[in-house]
């Protein structure tokens, strides 16, 4: 900004006929434009560092949030039209994958482990080794002796094994937050 500010005020005093270059005035100017600027464009950098850490901490939630999540039909070229795009969970059946809607059920030849992994796009949980349920559609969790149970709110219940209990209170505590913060 000093430089122009400088070149400007050279234009100006060739203009009205006053001495081209005053060896003070460079300096001057330096003096009154230039550490404002820099004060200015430090805090704005602190400004800018700060949002860009801000946004890294919530990377996920932001994408998730402005993410548009795949259809169902997309992932699964083979599943009937009629059972809609409301999935509630996923159950492996021998080499086989048991697909559950809001509108029906349906049986693909697939294997679990690449049925969980093309459903990450969708906020659900892999809650046993062989189920994973749609988070939206979850009623409660309940002890069951030992285990636990996952409640669906269709009534369905899925097991839960103990080792992915805690990802799922987890995933349910965090995906309620994000649920409430989008109807309010």
């Amino acid at each position: 900004m000093a430089f122009l500010s400088v070149g400007i005020e050279t234009l100006i005093a060739a203009a009205i006929g006053e001495p081209q270059f005053r060896a003070d005035g460079y300096w001057e100017e330096l003096q009154h434009v230039a550490l404002p600027a820099i004060s200015l464009t430090s805090v704005a950098l602190l400004a800018v560092f700060k949002a860009v850490e801000m946004a890294f901490a919530r990377q996920s939630e932001i994408l998730s949030r402005f993410a548009k999540k795949p259809s169902l039909r997309t992932l699964f070229p083979e599943l009937p039209a009629a059972l809609g795009e409301d999935l509630v969970s996923a159950s492996a059946n021998d080499h086989y994958v048991h697909l559950r809607t809001t509108e029906g059920s349906a049986m693909l030849s697939r294997r679990f482990s690449d049925c969980v992994e093309q459903l990450s796009a969708f906020d659900g949980v892999q809650v046993h080794r062989s189920h994973w349920v749609h988070l939206a559609h979850v009623s409660h969790v309940r002890t069951n002796g030992s285990s636990y149970l996952c409640s669906m709110l269709d009534g369905t219940e899925i097991p839960v094994s103990r080792r992915k209990y805690a990802d799922l209170k987890l995933s349910l505590q965090h995906f309620t937050k994000i649920a409430r913060r989008d109807t309010i």
